[in-house]
């Protein structure tokens, strides 16, 4: 049984005999506990490793872990009759399916761990193992009968995959697995056999056989690697039925890779010298592991050199690498778990598509489940009037076009150097409360097509401001002129004067901002005190109901002695001592955080912009409409904190005569609220145009070496920002 508490032992770092560190592996115990009086059969991560399952004797337990290894119980699932032999997790982290030695599959609700289908009868005899298809739509199981089937996530038989005699296995199945691309399903039995399938036809693709038994099997590096435990008696084998010695026979035990695509053995590892009743591959099939009867090996899969032992006081009869590659979690005969934490495992690579395939693959909103047709899953509740919706696109040939909701999205970005691989941001507008479907349509220039969906939720009305009480703040700042001359601009003021002047012009009716509630700083006036007062008092002025903008233009650097650390150099800043007196952007954000206005707009047109906000977005900007329409609008828009910075963290803020003696970006900036910027025509530039505007121009104007970034943070993006001035 189970132990409902869990209590962790002393953390510490091992002692590693002979370990090889070139390879960059290692390894820190974090955590070990006894769960069960029974030996751990299976582990199992959930795709984004905050949880996992373990399953010895008749049940199975879910964990929860937290950044820190911190472990706690979340719950048991319940409703096995007889041993639980195995356990998965879909790729989507929905559901959980086990079997048991009683033939049956169990499926639960991942969340409430409640139990929704047992199919009695799954298999004769034993059901000895279970996964999910690579795309989640089926589940995958195996029987002691060499029988394999394909389930549905709700529990309903698709197709057994091992109808013809000539096509399935002649012993008990150890291990399924979902491969990519897609349904692609590998099976392993104890007579030696592998074999592929492409479930949707029930066809076997490549049979293949090895000469040695098989005491064990897993799948790693993307569903591309295949790693078996294999032993091999030699010597007199009949030495039983002749009442031979036991000294005549020899055990050889090793690991064997093999491609799972293609069946091609990739390497054999051999130093463990012990029995192999476990084994793993890492997530970017870097490193192999096997647990045996005195330790877990782990060798490095590309040159097969034993990288170091993990020793452990029991046999090692289950372990598993977390998708992530942060944790290692072995389980052992005696029911002991212990929780290591890695260093230099890295993620799984990105699925690459079959042809005419395209992957769609949701960023963000997180954890959203898009399918085909009617949509499932988790569904986000978000309290703003707009969504933005991230996401990558794989196809094997270029792409043709993107809607999201009907709207084309021009604005992709090249993703892991991989051509066919794309990053797109969309948004989407959400102007009453309830549920709305977002759906995503791809086509690429072959002609092939994929339509995805999901569905969000805005919940309760959202509750307006009143614009006649709302003020219009702004901290302008612009440095061309530096203590130290040797790092000045040429036009960073005059960005900042023009701005000054855009937003204060009369011309802009009730969307203009009062020259009292703007402060310009301008070169010599930009010092390091004068802008944390603008940002620490004259912002803070601001309440709920206003609308406040911090723009700067200067230049921007990282720290030269601590490289994540990004400052702003105020006037004053010596480039030499940039900790010591320079805006640190952490420091910069805190104050930003502490604004009480419902709409905060930040702009930055430096060197260097990475400190805004991490992760990056790259994306651009946009605005709205006019007099009444324009305090309309505002009176429904729905707040936030809005960041779009001159570029992305390696790049450098272009400024020359060409843009009219201004920055690229600040010179699109004025262009765009001048009403450029006004894609629907309705004399308003809404926060949403302007980024977009922004950011695909300066991508344009600078052939892709400056890209505007926006920060990963939530606002409106029909939130009106000006009024374009009539002509």
């Amino acid at each position: 049984m189970f132990k409902k508490t869990i209590l962790p032992l002393a953390v510490g770092k091992l002692l590693l005999a002979g370990a090889v560190w070139a390879e960059g592996f290692s390894f820190v115990l974090e955590t070990q506990w006894k769960v069960s009086s029974d030996a751990v059969r299976v582990v199992a991560f959930s795709p984004d490793g905050t949880w996992f399952t373990v399953v010895a004797g008749k049940q199975a337990v879910a964990l929860e872990i937290d950044d820190r290894g911190t472990v706690s119980q979340r719950g048991l699932l319940l409703g096995a009759r007889k041993d639980v032999l195995d356990c998965a997790v879909s790729p989507d982290g929905r559901v959980v399916a086990a079997v048991d030695a009683g033939g049956a599959l169990h499926l639960f609700d991942a969340t409430t761990l409640r139990l929704t289908k047992s199919v009695s009868k799954a298999h004769a005899g034993k059901a000895t193992a279970v996964a999910f298809t690579a795309d989640g739509q089926y589940v995958l199981t195996g029987g002691q009968k060499g029988t394999v089937k394909a389930w549905t996530t709700t529990g309903v038989l698709f197709a057994e995959l091992t109808a013809s005699r000539l096509t399935r296995h002649g012993d008990a199945v150890i291990m399924v697995a979902g491969v990519p691309p897609g349904r692609s399903a590998l099976s392993v039995g104890e007579d030696r056999q592998i074999l592929l399938w492409q479930v949707d036809t029930q066809q076997v693709v490549r049979p293949s056989m090895v000469e040695m038994d098989v005491l064990s099997a897993a799948v790693g590096g993307g569903g591309r690697v295949l790693a078996l435990g294999l032993q091999h008696l030699s010597g007199n084998i009949s030495a039983v039925r002749q009442f031979v010695s036991a000294r005549e026979t020899e055990t050889i035990d090793r690991v064997r890779l093999i491609d799972a695509e293609t069946g091609a053995q990739m390497r054999e590892l051999e130093g463990g010298d012990q029995d192999v009743d476990a084994v793993g591959v890492t997530p970017d099939g870097r490193f192999v592991a096997a647990g045996g009867s005195r330790a877990t090996a782990v060798w490095d899969a590309a040159t097969g050199r034993m990288v170091t032992g993990i020793p452990s006081s029991e046999a090692v009869t289950a372990l598993a690498f977390s998708p992530e590659g942060r944790w290692l979690l072995t389980g052992t005969r005696g029911g002991q778990l212990a929780l290591y934490r890695l260093t230099g495992v890295g993620p799984a690579p990105l699925l690459q598509p079959a042809p005419g395939q395209i992957i769609v693959i949701i960023i963000e909103p997180e954890n959203v489940i898009i399918e085909r047709g009617s949509p499932g899953g988790p569904v986000p509740r978000v309290s703003t009037n707009s969504l933005r919706v991230r996401g990558r696109i794989k196809t094997s040939t270029p792409l043709k076009t993107l809607q999201v909701n009907g709207r084309e999205i021009t604005s992709l970005e090249p993703g892991d150097a991989a051509e066919g691989d794309y990053l797109f941001t969309g948004w989407v507008a959400l102007p009453r409360a309830g549920r709305q479907q977002v759906d995503i349509l791809v086509e690429d220039q072959a002609g092939s097509t994929t339509h995805r969906s999901f569905v969000v939720e805005r919940t309760g009305e959202l509750r307006p401001p009143d614009p006649a009480a709302g003020r219009r703040l702004a901290l302008i700042v612009g440095i061309s002129r530096y203590a130290d001359p040797s790092i000045n601009l040429d036009y960073a003021d005059d960005d900042a004067r023009a701005l000054y002047e855009l937003l204060t012009s009369e011309a802009l009716g009730p969307a203009a901002f009062d020259p009292r509630d703007v402060r310009l700083l301008l070169d010599q006036e930009a010092t390091v005190a004068e802008v944390n007062t603008g940002l620490r008092e004259f912002l803070q002025r601001a309440t709920e109901n206003d609308f406040a903008l911090f723009f700067f233009a200067g230049h921007g650097a990282p720290d030269p002695n601590r490289i994540r650390d990004i400052y702003l150099l105020a006037h004053d800043t010596d480039p030499d001592n940039i900790a010591g007196t320079g805006l640190l952007m952490r420091h910069v954000r805190e104050a930003i955080a502490a604004i009480r206005a419902r709409h905060v707009v930040i702009l930055t047109d430096a060197c260097h912009s990475a400190g805004m906000a991490a992760p990056k977005s790259l994306r651009a900007i946009k605005v709205n409409p006019i007099h009444e329409t324009f305090l309309d609008k505002m009176r429904h828009a729905s707040g936030g904190l809005a960041i779009l910075t001159a570029s992305e963290a390696a790049q450098t803020a272009e400024e020359s005569d060409q843009w009219q003696k201004h920055g690229v970006f600040t010179y699109h900036l004025l262009a765009g609220l001048r009403g450029r910027a006004d894609e629907n025509r309705d004399k308003i530039v809404t926060l949403g145009e302007i980024m977009e505007y922004v950011r695909e121009q300066v991508k344009k104007d600078t052939d892709a070496r400056q890209i505007p970034a926006i920060g990963p943070t939530s606002f409106d993006r029909q939130m009106p920002l000006i009024i374009v001035e009539s002509h």
